[in-house]
């Protein structure tokens, strides 16, 4: 089957959005493939057979090395990729995105920008 639209994702907090995707395709008659970890197998095997493709790609796996051979995929057979990682992964780190905002002259709350917790476990540690 040719699908519209494929979405792979995993992460369980993502289901208001799937379901807002899928809601979406029903109603302008898009054809839409969810990749989860439940169907990744045998959704690899029926793409690289051929039995499966899709047009474009929306990907939510979150860069999950599980997910790619979907990826290459896409860039082999030249998907719409609509968010790829060579460019969604810089726009998805929120503490960047505020400075490039700032830079950008797009007035932004004030906002402290805290590091991982893996790299300072104690706030005290940054002064405050």
């Amino acid at each position: 089957m040719q699908y519209d639209l494929c979405l792979p994702w995993y992460w369980e907090y993502d289901i208001d959005f799937v379901q807002m995707i899928e809601r979406a395709c029903n109603e302008m008659g898009i054809t839409l493939w969810q990749i989860t970890p439940d169907n990744l197998l045998e959704s690899i095997n029926s793409l690289y057979r051929g039995e499966n493709s899709f047009w474009a790609i929306l990907d939510r796996s979150q860069y999950d090395t599980r997910f790619e051979p979907i990826h290459r995929w896409s860039r082999t057979y030249h998907a719409m990729r609509i968010n790829p990682a060579e460019v969604s992964a810089w726009s998805e780190d929120k503490a960047t995105m505020h400075l490039e905002l700032i830079t950008a002259g797009i007035q932004k709350p004030y906002t402290i920008l805290i590091p991982p917790f893996l790299e300072k476990t104690v706030l005290s540690d940054l002064g405050f």
